[in-house]
């Protein structure tokens, strides 16, 4: 620097003066790292899609995968689901369009698949079956199966019949042995 008067500066001539308008290198910087970055909004999920109910955690939340959108997402849900339905299709909400947050609305059922059959227990005074083709029961190697036609067969390894009263075989023809 050179001598001045008091109050007055002075720049030597090897220094460059910067002024607000000139760039500086942290700036620069830091819009390369804004230029790589998009800040443009998620695209907002709209409408039902499907997915897979992946796992739950060890607290119970349910995790899900859907298409075109990498990992696991955790999800709430909107129906009863367990351990069972693991693996399945499920139909998908997002909040607020957000992919980060998915709600479950259901399962998917495939009808297709094998439907695993169900215990009833009726307590009343009559039950009634009724089928468009035909009903069978089962038990190891008994049967007894009724078709549409009107046929009864019943099957088993000892057939017992045992009457209080009568015991009455009729048709149009009756076979023994």
């Amino acid at each position: 620097m050179t001598e001045t008067k008091q109050g007055e500066s002075a720049v030597a001539p090897t220094e460059v003066a910067t002024t607000a308008s000139e760039p500086r290198a942290e700036d620069a910087a830091t819009d390369t790292l804004l230029n790589q970055v998009d800040l443009s909004p998620a695209p907002r999920l709209e409408g039902i899609l499907l997915g897979t109910l992946s796992r739950f955690d060890a607290s119970g939340v349910p995790y899900v995968t859907i298409p075109n959108l990498s990992g696991e997402i955790a999800a709430q849900t909107t129906t009863v689901l367990d351990r069972d339905t693991e693996g399945r299709q499920v139909a998908l909400m997002f909040v607020q369009g957000s992919a980060a947050q998915p709600i479950i609305l259901g399962l998917i059922q495939n009808p297709s698949a094998h439907v695993k059959p169900r215990e009833a227990r009726v307590d009343g005074k009559k039950i009634v079956l009724e089928a468009a083709d035909e009903i069978e029961f089962r038990c190891g190697k008994s049967s007894i199966k009724m078709t549409r036609d009107g046929k009864v067969i019943v099957k088993g390894t000892h057939l017992v019949s045992r009457s209080s009263g009568a015991n009455k075989i009729k048709g149009a023809s009756v076979l023994l042995n």
